[in-house]
């Protein structure tokens, strides 16, 4: 589909390392990729898209009413110019982090992170088997292949750690039974950023192109860093105020979500993800600052 659209006079919603988002049509937004995002990936978040609606939803567009989370439903591709672009049905609220206030107007971090957590809770617990009942199981990319091939690719990575994370990933992969359990629901970029939140408290989980099939603590460990070391801006550096209110949103997201987790290994488990969730983020575009961090944190993990 080609569309004709002003993007100087379309009103910008926001924009993200792959995309700008506009308003588009009544209920309906444009996300419009950037021009160097190959179609390709358009079509594939397509898919992605498209399979979790149809398994948070069922195909109807109030199943979710008795539902922990909602996801937008997912319209077509469009061309605009050198530019593909995808629409989604507009959400109702604005950003968690506006939602969840103290009485005084100001952010209520640990209730985010409380909040984040069961939300992430209720993604990994649906069941494998519905997303193979429902025929949308093999649409979603294996967590474990894209992680290998993080580790090779990854810049600044020695050969010597490359080693040990991909010894590493092969025993936490080979310790997961039953099998489905490695088939877990993932989202793959989870924070803050991409819950949205009505004023009934209803939340809706956005931006599912990285969604995956794998094992939930390493989607845990992904929101984690993501949450501690992320920049607002790519190349920024977190200044220890920042910090501080970071550290008391992730010490609630972790703790709520390993109080409800049905996970015999839980914290530790955990913390064997996390050097294989940086050297994923290392390829995810980040700055020279986060760079540095998560390299350091690497060592310090394979060195205990």
């Amino acid at each position: 589909m080609t569309a004709s659209i002003d993007v100087s006079r379309a009103a910008l919603l926001g924009t993200g390392r792959s995309a700008d988002v506009f308003e588009w049509q009544p209920g309906w937004v444009l996300k419009l990729f950037h021009a160097d995002v190959p179609r390709s990936y358009a079509q594939m978040e397509v898919h992605v898209a498209r399979a979790v609606y149809e398994t948070v939803h069922g195909g109807t567009s109030d199943a979710a009413d008795g539902a922990a989370f909602r996801v937008p439903a997912v319209g077509d591709l469009i061309d605009v110019g050198e530019r593909v672009g995808l629409s989604y049905a507009r959400v109702q609220g604005g950003l968690m982090t506006r939602a969840c206030v103290h009485d005084d107007g100001s952010p209520a971090w640990e209730r985010i992170g409380e909040r984040l957590a069961q939300l992430h809770l209720a993604i990994h617990r649906i069941d494998p088997e519905d997303l193979e009942k429902r025929d949308t199981l093999d649409v979603f990319p294996t967590q474990g292949q894209r992680l290998n091939l993080a580790i090779q690719t990854a810049a600044g990575l020695s050969a010597d750690h490359r080693i040990a994370l991909l010894a590493e990933l092969e025993e936490l992969q080979a310790l997961e039974e039953p099998v489905h359990v490695a088939h877990s629901l993932c989202h793959g970029d989870f924070h803050p950023f991409n819950v949205l939140q009505d004023a009934r408290g209803v939340a809706t989980v956005i931006d599912w192109a990285a969604a995956e099939r794998g094992i939930a603590l390493c989607d845990v460990a992904k929101t984690s860093l993501r949450i501690q070391f992320a920049p607002v801006a790519r190349e920024a550096q977190i200044d220890p105020a920042h910090m501080a209110i970071r550290r008391a949103l992730h010490d609630a997201y972790l703790d709520t979500y390993f109080a409800s987790a049905a996970s015999e290994r839980g914290h530790a488990a955990y913390m064997r993800w996390l050097p294989l969730a940086a050297a994923a983020r290392l390829v995810e575009g980040a700055g020279a600052a986060e760079h540095a961090t998560l390299l350091a944190l690497i060592g310090r993990c394979l060195a205990r």
